[in-house]
This record gives C-alpha cells, structure tokens and sequence, in this order.
C-alpha cells in the first residue's frame, strides 16, 4: 500500500505552525523541508530529514530530483511530509508534488501555514486589507526574467484595482516592478514596506513610500528572503508596533 503527501506549511518561525501540521510532522517517515523553515521545528520529529532547499538564481538540489524522492518513498509505504515555509499554496512548487503523488495513487492532504505577508502585516501592526482603502489584495512574485515580467503581468490593470500589492522574490527586479507600476499611474507617494529576512534575527523592516523603494535596497543592501508591500492601507501602520 502506498504512503500518503502531506505538504504543510509552517510559517517562518516554529511557533506558527499549526497543530494540524504539527500531528502530521509527529507522524512522518521522512521529512522534506525547505531553507526558510525554522529549523526548531524538526525537533517535533524522529523522521528521516532531507535538507531540500534551494537558493534564488543558485542551482541547488532542482525539483527533479525532489520529485523522485517524494516518488520513491510513497511507493515504499512512507509517510511522506514536504515541510515548506509561509505557506505550501502561495508561490511553490506544491501542484507539480501533487501530481507526481497522485501517479503514484497515494493519499495527498495540504495543511496552509501563516504566509510572510501575514507575517510582515502583524510586525507592522497592520492590515492587508482595509474596507476603506483597500478591498482585496494582489499576490505576484518578481523571480521572473524582465521579458517574462513585462508579458505575464498588466501593471495598468493592477494599479487599476487599486488594492494591495505584494510582492514575493522580487528584490533583483524590484526597481523594474515599480517604475512599472509607477508608470502605470501609482501614485509615488503610496504607503510601502520592505520586510527582509522576517523572524530571523537579522530582521529588518522600512517603512517608506513607493518611490523610494529602490534606493533602500540599494543603500541597505536589501537580500532575500525579503517581501515589498504596496498599498494605502499601510497608512495606519501602528506606530508602536516592531518597527
């Protein structure tokens, strides 16, 4: 009999995975877990660990090789679990992980995790959305090449929505996401925050305004793992919060 994929999200630090997720990690065989992982949370488990991470614009271990190894051991019975950071739905690799445990006709459940816009939101003391200012929010990741950038999204048409902008992975074509933007009507004098490296202990959070995005991470050379947030609804930042 085949095993089950449990892919859960644990949040950015180990107290914000959920107990759900935690109950699966307990019962595991054999545990894949990511970089941004807080690795704390591994002592909850006797299982097999592999160290699965990959580093932007690095060649690390590709997803290939992750995929036989989510193969392989679903096939041996095994109680597979992908641990992933933030959350397994919001910019991974999770649907190609399904489908190869679906080929297999292993079990899959996904258990969500706090995503680092969440995380960031809280340090600020903040919303995401505001029924005032912003009724939604927009999720997109700048790990593209520039041509891609330019042809998967319609700046326009997002800052059109007039809603909060997120953006994952994006600080080597940052200043590029937002002359974009800017160009496409945002006003420059919009609420922001960088968030770099949250809940490790190099943290680092500026509050700032659109265009001056681009000249932070230059002058303090912003690295990922870090998050831009883009939005009106940043106007009531808590002043007295972690910033």
């Amino acid at each position: 009999m085949n095993g089950k994929l449990s892919i859960i999200g644990a949040g950015l630090k180990y107290d914000l995975i959920t107990m759900r997720g935690l109950n699966h990690l307990r019962d595991a065989n054999i545990v894949l877990y990511d970089r941004l992982i807080d690795e704390k949370i591994l002592k909850y488990t006797d299982a097999e660990k592999i160290d699965v991470g990959k580093l932007p614009y690095i060649h690390g271990l590709k997803q290939g090789k992750i995929n036989d190894l989510i193969r392989v051991n679903l096939i041996k019975g095994k109680n597979v679990v992908r641990l992933k950071g933030g959350d397994s739905t919001i910019f991974s690799r999770t649907i190609e992980e399904i489908e190869i445990a679906n080929k297999t006709g292993s079990k899959v459940e996904i258990i969500p995790g706090v995503t680092s816009a969440s995380t960031a939101a809280s340090k600020i003391g903040c919303a995401l959305t505001d029924r005032k200012l912003s009724s939604g929010m927009i999720l997109i990741t700048g790990h593209k090449a520039r041509e891609n950038l330019e042809k998967d999204y319609d700046w326009k048409a997002i800052v059109q929505l007039n809603i909060t902008v997120v953006i994952y992975m994006g600080v080597i074509n940052m200043g590029f996401i937002v002359n974009n933007l800017m160009r496409s009507g945002l006003n420059a004098k919009t609420p922001a925050i960088i968030a770099e490296k949250l809940e490790m202990e190099s943290e680092r959070i500026f509050v700032i305004t659109a265009d001056k995005i681009s000249k932070v991470i230059d002058e303090k050379s912003i690295t990922y793992p870090a998050i831009v947030i883009i939005g009106d609804v940043l106007s009531h930042i808590n002043k007295k919060s972690n910033v």
